[in-house]
């Protein structure tokens, strides 16, 4: 039987990701904007997304990095 070696950053976001959205009673649909906010958080990255407002509320939460470059306008 092939035992697969789970990533113990991976585990870890995920945990932290629960703890978190229970702690902050957050909606469903931020699952995967907080696990890419706490993996950027573990490993000092800048979170860089076009997604403003859900990163914004995420970024002042877990204290991470957040870019979000200007909006363009269509045919630019």
């Amino acid at each position: 039987m092939a035992c697969a070696i789970l990533d113990t950053d991976v585990y870890i976001a995920y945990w932290e990701r629960g703890l978190f959205e229970r702690e902050m009673s957050l909606r469903r649909d931020f699952q995967n904007d907080s696990l890419i906010a706490l993996t950027a958080r573990r490993h000092g990255a800048t979170v860089v997304t076009a997604n403003r407002a859900d990163f914004t509320l995420l970024a002042s939460a877990l204290r991470i990095s957040l870019l979000v470059p200007p909006t363009q306008r269509a045919g630019k």
